[in-house]
Parts: structure tokens; sequence; C-alpha cells
């Protein structure tokens, strides 16, 4: 079987600084401490890899690593120069979708788990070309955009320091298996002004829970 995990990072203007340090921080700690422990705890039949994709400006989605368990061995930091312009986490979650979409709807690969999306952000989402709202609607199996695969992904958001109406709309992106509830994983995060510490431990906790769990 094989499970896909994606982190999508927020690189807009307002994530340089302290913010952009954390994420760099609970990266590297991702690598060095929890990546050995999947090692350690996965099945033998269970294929793990990970994906990094950064966004910014209008429309701006990067690659930031990708690489089977065993590849993943290391982080490399963003630089200040890495962090510009607006927030488009539509365009994120779209550069998701077209990944793991087989098929029209998104037809289920009875080989590939559901996989896991860990959002992390400090902001409302804009941008256009798709908005937040409209890749969201791949999300409700009323829709006719509902994708299966993104459905029924594990869905975490990771508010850094957000206001109001950014906590609100990254809500909106959580969806979890019964199982992790359980566990006691959330759909979504508040990480206040103590950035490196507490992402650190909530992305160790997350990355180790949604890389083996179901």
């Amino acid at each position: 079987m094989n499970k896909t995990v994606y982190f999508l990072i927020d690189c807009s203007g307002s994530m340089h600084g302290s913010r952009g340090d954390a994420v760099n921080a609970a990266m590297e700690k991702v690598v060095k401490d929890v990546v050995p422990q999947i090692k350690d705890q996965k099945s033998a039949d269970l294929d793990i890899s990970f994906k990094v994709i950064g966004f910014r400006g209008e429309r701006e989605i990067r690659t930031l690593a990708d690489a089977d368990l065993e590849d993943f061995q290391a982080w490399k930091p963003l630089t200040g120069e890495s962090f510009q312009g607006q927030t488009p986490t539509g365009a994120a979650i779209q550069e998701v979708i077209n990944d793991i979409q087989g098929g029209a709807h998104g037809d289920v690969d009875k080989n590939v788990l559901p996989p896991a999306i860990i959002l992390i952000s400090d902001g409302l989402p804009n941008g256009r070309n798709p908005s937040y709202e409209e890749v969201m609607e791949c999300a409700d199996r009323n829709s006719p955009k509902s994708v299966d695969n993104f459905r029924w992904a594990i869905r975490v958001a990771i508010g850094m320091n957000v206001d109001e109406a950014g906590r609100a709309s990254l809500e909106k992106f959580g969806s979890l298996s019964r199982s992790m509830r359980e566990a006691g994983i959330q759909s979504y995060y508040d990480c206040s002004d103590n950035y490196a510490d507490e992402l650190t431990e909530i992305l160790k906790s997350l990355t180790l829970h949604a890389s083996i769990g179901t």
C-alpha cells in the first residue's frame, strides 16, 4: 500500500522572520526525530512518501521536497527571500488535488491509501484561479467537483497566530478519520507567538500519526 503525506507551507511575505524560522526548525525536527520513528513503526507493506509544497505571490507554487520515506533525510531551510507576496492557498491545494487525482473524479486506487495533507499558514487565503472556496468544493460529496481522494484525505490546518477570519477559514480545511480523533488529533491547531517550540511539537505529532494512522 502507498501513502503520501503532503505539507503545504505558506511562503507569503508575512511568514518572513520568526514564523519562517519556526517552520524551518519544525521541519528539521520532523526529518531528524520523526522520520526514524515512522521507519520503525510502519508496517512492512506500507510505502510512504513526502511532498512539501510552498505557495506565495499570485499563484506561485514550488515543490520544496519530494522523497520516499527512506530518502527524506534532510530539510533545506527556507531563506528570507523565500517569503514574498500573498497567500494563494487555493492554488496550493489544487496542486495537491491534481497530484492525487486519478480518473475524472479521483477514482480510488486500491493500492493507494487516502493521503494526509498538513497546511501551515498565518493568514486568510487569497488569490484566484482557483480560490480557496472553489477548491474546497472538491471536499463536498454533494458537489459536482467532488474528488474522492481529496474528500477522504486526512486534512489538518495549523494557523500561526491568525486573526478570527483566518482561523474560521482554515478550520474549514480539516477532516480526520475516527481513529485519529480517538487518538487525540485535531483537525485545526492554533499556534501562538511561541512559534518554534509549539509548531515543532504539533508537527512532530501530526506527521507521525498522519503517516502510520488511518
